[in-house]
């Protein structure tokens, strides 16, 4: 630039990231470069700052409040020269090229004719106490006469908001805070001063879905009324009371969205992605579209695309059966699990709200959602989050966590937080050991920022942490919080925890008789004349007539795999029982006709701790682990291209397996740390073997790569019995010994093995019989010589009774 200067935000030019700052840049009339120097400290938007910049011809002296904040002295000499002065301008809210603007606003320019020492910055003190001879430019923007526009738009004039007093108190956002709002001193300020703590009647609307005709809500009235009630009952005495608008709740009729399954923190596009998202583990997502069963169930080709929807194909590992499970019929919602696909049933709860599209500019609104494995009740917008007032704003609720009795309590803890408030476990276990943040006493400026909760670690149960030890230097917890909205003890389907003496609240509960139902569809033409029709599900899982599939509730967590057993796997009516160690209780689940189980297995109360043993890295197996204790998984890969670990066999460590067959052959993604501090499945069953070519399944030709048991054998290709066209077809036509047919149940080694059976028996026989006939000579000779000795003894007799 030319002799000048100019003062502004920027970054500096040899820095790799943005870092804004106030600067500022002059050249002296006879200097041949410019200098700029910048503050060291990183701009705040939105907070007023009295900038002074000072030049005697020596040096530049750069102020941001009273502080000195740059120096440089490249700089000698006039400013301007004494015939360029006379023809100079200042431009305001932006350069000479007028490529950027400045969005913000400017309050009080004040240019002076002489340098000022550091005592005399101060604003008041240059307005009030310099002479007038001295300042050449006062602008207090009272109006916008004598400054001309240099862009299409005039500058806008607002009313300033800057203090009077540079002295007034400076509110800045504390190190482990979010906004100002958690500023000790201001929130000491708010709660001494009643006046500020005054009645407030806060808006909120609960979006409920309804059939087209009206029947089936998400949520009664009766359960809208006592939630109602709780949040009034619980808010009360902090002089907030809550709105319901409209009453009793925001109603839609939609009957494709009821039937939606509404994901409360699972990303859609996380299912089938080769990742098990525990969030997402349902049936009605296929169980993350297969990522989250440790064993790829194999999928023989010629299910592919054929028009029937395959469970064990309906896999993003296998293309989601090319299709088959997705179509536009009514049935859809419940076996389309391909995220791309229009006719999913399931919804993240963003496509939910969007959906939706309410804003949250004069409503907190309420979303019911659908439960899934991972242990979330609900989730809220933070009032700072930017979607706050938006769209995706408001709080979203299990269904099952929101109503009467002791259901209550979830939203009242997800409004909380809405108001600001942090979980009261945050500065133990929400924190890293080494995060300056970490609660180890009391505090409004660690952890949870409230002093009258003490620190502790997550908590369910309605007592003190028992049995926890945490890493951090804090050995017990007492006097924890148990009983705070905002922690976790009492789960939403248990009773509030409320008396000092640790009961529950009422002491006594009473069930009542609940309906289930199985609703079963099937594609049956219409016979005339006749009044019902019977169809029998046969042993083996069959329809006479029609298919069906037989309902299996969703796998357990491997976490607790050595602590239970179950009558018959995951399928319906099967009874899985879990048994703590040492003796200290037992829970028991049952899966029923809807797919669910009757609620989920808790760990033990006393806390099961613990670790698995190192893995190491083989030649051709890799594990990823984060860690090693129970409940963390280990990601299980082969180091050669084209091969996949498998399960190739049994073993006898695990002591609760499922009561049932275990297929073995089968691809393990990922290995669980048990509560027995087991992995499982187990290390030393899994081997790499050569990836099936997929491409090559069931064409028509035996190829000698794909002739194994966990390729199916080739689809069948390598059997005459199990071929399409009735003829195996080795390729090339060479191969011999490594093309035969291999599959043991193929007709035509069932024969065979038959043959060999019945020889080796007729074998056995001969072997048997001519042994017994050598027995029968041997017990005759035995017999003669027996007879021979006896009629020796009498003689003996005889001779010595005669002496």
């Amino acid at each position: 630039m030319n002799s000048g200067w100019s003062i502004g935000i920027s970054s500096q030019a040899d820095t790799k990231l943005p870092n804004p700052a106030f600067y500022f840049a002059m050249q002296s009339d006879r200097s041949g470069f410019s200098t700029v120097v910048y503050d060291m400290n990183k701009y705040s938007p939105n907070i007023w700052k009295h900038i002074t910049v000072t030049y005697d011809e020596k040096a530049i002296r750069m102020y941001v409040g009273k502080t000195l904040v740059a120096t440089s002295h490249e700089q000698h000499g006039k400013l301007f020269g004494s015939i360029s002065r006379k023809c100079k301008e200042i431009r305001l809210g932006g350069g000479m090229d007028g490529l950027f603007g400045f969005r913000g606003a400017v309050d009080d320019i004040v240019i002076l004719n002489t340098s000022l020492p550091h005592d005399l910055i101060d604003n008041q003190k240059i307005n009030s106490n310099l002479p007038n001879e001295n300042v050449s430019l006062f602008e207090p923007f009272n109006n916008t006469k004598g400054w001309r526009k240099a862009s299409k738009f005039l500058a806008k004039l607002v009313k300033s908001d800057v203090s009077v007093s540079l002295y007034d108190f400076l509110v800045r956002k504390p190190y482990c805070g979010k906004t100002i709002c958690d500023d000790p001193v201001l929130m000491t300020s708010y709660l001494n001063n009643n006046h500020l703590r005054s009645y407030k009647a806060l808006r909120y609307r609960v979006v409920n879905i309804f059939n087209d005709n009206g029947s089936d809500p998400l949520i009664s009235i009766k359960d809208l009324s006592e939630q109602h009630k709780a949040l009034q009952s619980a808010f009360n005495k902090y002089n907030i009371s809550w709105t319901m608008d409209p009453i009793p709740s925001y109603d839609i009729h939609n009957t494709s969205l009821r039937e939606k399954f509404v994901m409360m923190a699972c990303d859609p596009w996380d299912i089938g992605d080769g990742i098990c998202n525990k969030e997402c583990v349902h049936s009605r997502t296929g169980y993350d579209g297969g990522d989250c069963e440790p064993y790829v169930l194999p999928c023989v080709k010629s299910k592919l695309g054929n028009g029937v929807c395959d469970p064990e194909c309906n896999k993003e590992f296998h293309l989601w059966d090319l299709g088959d499970c997705c179509g536009n019929d009514t049935s859809s919602h419940l076996s389309c699990f391909d995220p791309k696909s229009e006719y999913r049933g399931y919804l993240g709860i963003d496509e939910f709200k969007k959906h939706i599209d309410l804003d949250g500019t004069h409503h907190l609104n309420v979303y019911l959602a659908s439960r899934a494995a991972a242990d979330f009740v609900g989730l809220s917008t933070m009032p700072w989050d930017k979607s706050v007032y938006g769209v995706l704003g408001g709080v979203v609720v299990q269904k099952e966590a929101f109503g009467r009795n002791s259901k209550s309590k979830g939203l009242v803890h997800e409004i909380g937080h809405v108001l600001g408030l942090w979980h009261v476990h945050r500065g133990i276990s929400e924190m890293d050991c080494n995060d300056p943040c970490l609660e180890n006493v009391p505090s409004m400026e660690l952890g949870d920022l409230c002093s009258d909760t003490l620190p502790t670690p997550s908590n369910k149960l309605c007592q003190d942490p028992d049995g926890i030890t945490s890493s951090c230097g804090i050995s017990t917890f007492h006097n924890t919080p148990f009983r705070n909205y905002m922690s976790y003890a009492g789960p939403p389907d248990a009773e509030p925890c409320e008396l000092s003496d640790m009961s529950w609240i009422p002491d006594a509960v009473s069930c009542g008789p609940l309906e289930c139902y199985l609703e079963l569809s099937f594609a049956i033409p219409i016979v005339p004349n006749r009044k019902s029709l019977r169809m029998t599900c046969q042993e083996d899982g069959e329809w006479h007539g029609e298919k069906c599939v037989r309902i299996t509730c969703l796998p357990i967590d491997p976490v607790f795999t050595g602590l239970y057993s179950c009558t018959n796997l995951n399928y319906i009516g099967s009874r899985c029982t879990l048994r703590c160690p040492g003796g200290l209780g037992s829970q028991a689940i049952k899966c029923t006709p809807k797919g669910e189980w009757t609620s989920d297995f808790q760990m033990c109360p006393s806390g099961i701790q613990g670790s698995c043993p190192m893995l190491p890295t083989t030649d051709d197996m890799v594990f990823k682990c984060h860690d090693n204790y129970v409940g963390y998984q280990c990601e299980v890969t082969c180091t050669l291209p084209n091969s996949k670990p498998i399960m190739a066999g049994r073993t006898n460590k695990v002591r609760g397996r499922l009561n049932g067959p275990m297929a073995t052959y089968l691809t393990v993604r990922q290995l669980t740390c048990t509560a027995l501090s087991e992995w499982q499945p187990d290390p030393s069953t899994l081997m790499c073997v050569e990836s099936c070519k997929i491409e090559y399944l069931s064409d028509g030709w035996c190829d000698a790569e794909n002739n194994r048991q966990q390729c199916e054998w080739d689809g069948g290709d390598c059997c005459d019995s199990t071929s399409k066209d009735g003829v195996a077809m080795p390729f090339p036509e060479t191969c011999k010994e490594e093309c035969r047919c291999l599959d043991p149940s193929a007709a035509e080694n069932q024969i065979k093995n038959k043959k060999k059976r019945k020889k080796k028996q007729k074998h056995k026989r001969r072997r048997k019989n001519k042994k017994m006939s050598k027995t029968k000579h041997s017990k005759t000779k035995s017999l003669n010589i027996v007879a021979q000795s006896v009629s020796f003894l009498e003689n003996w007799t005889s001779i010595f009774g005669a002496r």
